[in-house]
């Protein structure tokens, strides 16, 4: 039976309910806009005007509510957004006058306002949106509502990909030029108030007894993704993972440059186990359980070990989900022998590699041979051929890409398979 071993510098849980961490500190984002192509909003032809007149009513009359409802949706689909808040904010005015300061019926205007704050990147002014939402809901349905828990899980969704979209942008200009102090701890700021949201909702849901669920499975799989992103800030502050950046990477191994043993990196890795422990259970608990999710999480629970430089550990759980995966002597566990070897982590949801051994028409191709070692790592590398119209610095890049990569070991039953692969692999 397989035993989860807690690194020193995290308490171990008895029950997997303990291991959601209780309480966080809220902290407020610092105004700051996105870049937009028109900050003022107003992005329909100069002097036309919404084509309906509502002048003749009184500042609170409710009757001219609809038309206002009309107003908005015009406004927003011409892209005057800008505007679009002015008729949001009267309508809301009107609703609240009518019907008191909570009444449920304002909660489709505050989404139309979500969209255009979105629209126009006002970052600061979203997330103060995001919390009067949430003070809404948990008034009108309570903190431990499963509604409640989604909008959680909506607000760390969005908070993560701000966090995707401060930290990277810098290093997808041609200038390479880092980003500055400000905006690398906004993105980790916002980092951290997703994965406040994240556990948060988990407790949530577990609380109501909506487990086992696909949301919450998706709600635990975005908290490890943040705890793997904190563990490695030290390096995607300076530099970002290639699997995170197409910048092309500096020289070194990326584990020379954290420190494995701060308490930082120790605490992420094992409040990512605590993660992959509930998900496990999650597949225990679940009615006519399949034995193959169970060992995919296995196969995760292997490469969190993998990631964070346990790799004997790593190996052990390795095969055993290879065992479970497999009835037959020499039969094919395909989560762990693919024809296009995996790079983890697989967790990241709002970046895609670079390069894919999956067709796309007309995409350019290379032609590349290599063999990936018990730990993850590709060895023997040689380029073949490639199209004819690439330029000679993207070969270049793939290499780089696959020797600082971290890949999935490849197992035929239970044996490590090094054995050289031939790919295609093709440019997103």
């Amino acid at each position: 039976m397989l035993r989860i071993i807690l690194r020193p510098g995290c308490c171990s849980s008895a029950w997997f309910l303990a291991s959601v961490l209780a309480g966080s500190t809220a902290f407020s984002v610092a105004a700051h806009a996105l870049p937009v192509a028109n900050s003022s909003g107003n992005q329909f032809e100069a002097g036309t005007q919404y084509p309906f007149d509502t002048a003749h009513y009184g500042p609170y009359d409710i009757g001219q509510f609809e038309h206002l409802q009309e107003q908005i949706r015009w406004q927003q689909e011409n892209g005057s957004h800008t505007a679009a808040l002015e008729s949001i904010d009267k309508a809301l005015q009107l609703l609240r006058i009518d019907g008191g300061p909570e009444n449920q019926a304002q909660l489709p205007l505050l989404e139309k306002r979500l969209d255009s704050l979105q629209a126009l990147g006002r970052l600061a002014d979203i997330d103060k949106q995001y919390q009067a939402i949430l003070h809404l809901y948990r008034r009108w349905f309570g903190a431990e509502d499963v509604r409640t828990a989604t909008l959680l899980g909506r607000m760390a969704e969005w908070q993560m990909e701000v966090f995707y979209q401060e930290l990277l942008t810098p290093f997808e200009e041609a200038s390479g030029v880092a980003n500055s102090d400000q905006q690398r701890q906004l993105a980790f700021d916002m980092l951290k108030q997703s994965q406040v949201n994240l556990i948060d909702a988990i407790k949530t849901h577990l609380t109501a007894g909506n487990w086992p669920s696909p949301e919450l499975q998706q709600l635990e799989e975005h908290l490890l993704e943040s705890y793997y992103l904190f563990a490695w800030r030290q390096v995607l502050e300076t530099d970002p993972d290639p699997s995170l950046s197409n910048r092309t990477p500096r020289r070194g191994s990326v584990y020379k440059r954290v420190n494995m043993d701060s308490n930082e990196f120790i605490q992420a890795f094992n409040q990512g186990l605590l993660v992959l422990e509930r998900l496990l259970t999650y597949q225990q608990q679940t009615p006519d359980r399949n034995p193959a999710d169970e060992a995919k999480v296995l196969v995760a629970l292997a490469d969190w070990h993998l990631l964070f430089g346990h790799n004997k550990e790593a190996m052990s759980i390795y095969r055993e989900a290879s065992k479970s995966m497999t009835t037959e002597p020499g039969e094919k566990a395909w989560e762990l022998d693919p024809v296009q070897p995996v790079v983890i982590p697989t967790f990241t949801h709002y970046v895609e590699q670079p390069f894919s051994t999956d067709f796309e028409e007309g995409s350019d191709y290379i032609d590349v041979s290599f063999s990936v070692t018990r730990y993850g790592r590709a060895r023997n590398i040689e380029i073949s051929r490639f199209s004819d119209q690439l330029d000679d610095e993207v070969p270049k890049r793939l290499l780089s890409w696959l020797k600082r990569s971290q890949f999935r070991p490849r197992f035929v039953g239970n044996e490590i398979d090094e054995s050289e692969m031939r790919l295609r692999y093709y440019c997103q």
